[in-house]
């Protein structure tokens, strides 16, 4: 995970992850965007490039914490 990422309350990492989903979901990766993702949390827009470097990264961390409580880990 990002550092910025790891140091926001459990709460605003929960909304972003959950609205990340939400977004891909709904878009593919290539048209899914970060002032989508930001707008679905309530962040303001460009929220996600100051708590992930990429969209990449931000696609990761959704997709780890998804398959995380999937399994139950």
């Amino acid at each position: 995970m990002e550092p910025a990422f790891e140091h926001l309350p459990r709460e605003k990492q929960l909304r972003i992850l959950n609205a990340a989903m939400k977004v891909f979901a709904r878009n593919d990766y290539r048209h899914a965007s970060t002032d989508d993702i930001a707008a679905q949390a309530a962040f303001p827009r460009g929220f996600c490039f100051t708590t992930f470097t990429t969209k990449n990264s931000c696609t990761c961390s959704a997709t780890t914490r998804r398959c995380a409580w999937w399994t139950g880990s």
